[in-house]
């Protein structure tokens, strides 16, 4: 899954910044993904363990769709946020990420502990990835970058 998701990693970023219309990505362009990795997920649900290899390529199929967006958002933040804001908006997004990861973890677990089975889970995580769909799809990207921003004027801290 790793393999899958660093070669779609690899690839995107080059698909968003060779595009004739614009330079690099634009924010919410990761939605496709993640509704790509949301169907996946409920189709690995919908099979169950009677088809476990097909089960189990769906979930590597999710796994890809779910960081491969990584590389080209990570490389949108600076490019949408003033420099002296930057740093602290990607520690920021860092930390939030760190604070799902256990969240997620725990109540996956309790879900997995209270329904008896992971059917719950893979809702919950189908949930979560048409939530993040969502959120991805309302940016707006109809403002200037930050960059553009700085260069037409000077920061403060710069005169």
């Amino acid at each position: 899954m790793i393999l899958v998701g660093a070669n779609a990693e690899d690839h995107i970023p080059r698909l968003c910044a060779s595009d004739g219309r614009r330079q690099g990505c634009e924010p919410g362009e990761g939605a496709i993904e993640d509704g790509g990795a949301a169907v996946a997920f409920y189709g690995s649900y919908a099979l169950g363990s009677e088809h476990f290899w097909l089960s189990y390529a769906l979930l590597v199929v999710a796994g890809a769709c779910m960081y491969a967006p990584y590389g080209p958002f990570f490389a949108i933040v600076p490019e949408i946020l003033p420099a002296n804001v930057a740093g602290g908006a990607m520690a920021l997004i860092n930390s939030m990420g760190a604070l799902g990861s256990f969240g997620g973890s725990w109540l996956v677990g309790y879900l997995n502990g209270a329904t008896g089975g992971p059917g719950a889970s893979y809702l919950f995580m189908c949930g979560a990835l048409l939530a993040a769909v969502a959120l991805t799809a309302a940016l707006n990207t109809s403002q200037t970058s930050g960059r553009a921003k700085r260069d037409g004027s000077r920061l403060a801290m710069n005169h």
